[in-house]
């Protein structure tokens, strides 16, 4: 399991890597989750 997985807690499905707009989406329910990754 790669550290950069994240986990959807709704459904408990794998989260697809994010786009060029830091959108990511659940592979198992579907939904979109718009989100920034933010690094200091």
């Amino acid at each position: 399991m790669g550290a950069n997985m994240l986990i959807h807690t709704r459904c408990g499905g794998v989260m697809e890597p994010p786009d060029e707009q830091g959108n990511i989406k659940c592979a198992k329910c579907g939904k979109v989750i718009s989100r920034r990754i933010s690094r200091k």
